[in-house]
């Protein structure tokens, strides 16, 4: 971990500065991204439309919550960015726990909806940050399923009716 020096001069300060920086526009490019991936099945407010099906496409191939990755890492980087010590604090005792929450009330309402298509989508991907394979610490893919036929991959990765053709029924 980056420290803080009690001096906002120099290299340091423009390494943090760089740093955060980065780390704020990937946070705002996944947020961007894995909202865009969701459509019309976003909201504010935890709520499932049926219609929509599971999503876990996109950004949701590897995190079953990326957008609250992302603004993790967004606070996180503004912290870094301004040489903070209590904006990380804030994030990492503050933000953090309360988006793990969130995340853990949706998980209950995305397992009612969804049962046992997501207890699947559970097992292979992680919750807030992407699963690590072995040693090597490696982004561990998803297991594909054992599906033969087309339909039954597309049910599976898509979690909703799909045509032969991959294309959305209804």
């Amino acid at each position: 971990m980056i420290a803080f020096v009690g001096s906002a001069d120099g290299p340091v300060a423009l390494l943090l500065a760089v740093c955060g920086c980065l780390l704020a526009v990937a946070g705002s490019a996944l947020v961007i991204r894995s909202r865009r991936e969701l459509g019309s099945a976003w909201s504010f407010v935890p709520t499932v439309v049926q219609g929509t099906g599971l999503v876990t496409t996109g950004p949701y191939r590897l995190v079953r919550h990326p957008i609250y990755l992302s603004l993790v890492l967004l606070a996180a980087g503004e912290a870094l960015a301004f040489g903070s010590w209590p904006a990380l604090i804030i994030v990492l005792s503050g933000i953090v726990p309360t988006l793990a929450w969130r995340a853990h009330a949706e998980e209950a309402l995305l397992s009612q909806t969804f049962g046992e298509s997501y207890a699947l989508y559970r097992k292979q991907t992680g919750m807030i940050t992407p699963r690590l394979c072995g040693s090597c610490g490696c982004l561990k893919p998803p297991r594909r399923p054992q599906a033969t036929t087309v339909k039954e991959i597309n049910a599976f990765c898509f979690g909703r009716k799909m045509s032969s053709r991959g294309r959305r029924v209804g």
